[in-house]
């Protein structure tokens, strides 16, 4: 399982491998939240020049923080009121909603999207 002991291992092994490395990526592609959020606590100091290409990053306040001269891509937008409206509109208003979901970042995400959508 991905937790802190592994983390930080994965963590020592990138540093190992490019810390004083004659080479280093020409860009770094990030493919979803827990990535980008390993990227931006982890490793954002070990490559500080390398473009990054990010898609599936659900984190809109991500969007006006992300340096547009570095960082590159497309968030993930989950059009959560509509789908609430379908849900309404086909099983009735007086019908209480269900939301399940983990206890990962992705989900807190979505979490707080629905929770400002149901405001």
């Amino acid at each position: 399982p991905f937790n802190a002991e592994y983390r930080e291992q994965l963590v020592q092994m990138i540093k190992f491998k490019y810390y004083r490395a004659t080479h280093s990526p020409k860009a770094i592609y990030i493919t979803d939240d827990n990535a980008m959020t390993f990227f931006l606590e982890d490793l954002k100091e070990l490559f500080p020049e390398t473009p990054v290409i990010f898609s599936g990053v659900n984190n809109l306040d991500l969007m006006n923080k992300l340096d547009p001269k570095r960082f590159s891509g497309c968030f993930e937008k989950k059009d959560i009121s509509k789908n609430v409206d379908f849900i309404l509109k086909h099983f009735g208003k007086d019908k209480r909603l269900i939301f399940i979901g983990d206890d990962s970042s992705t989900a807190s995400i979505i979490n707080q999207q629905i929770r400002n959508t149901m405001a």
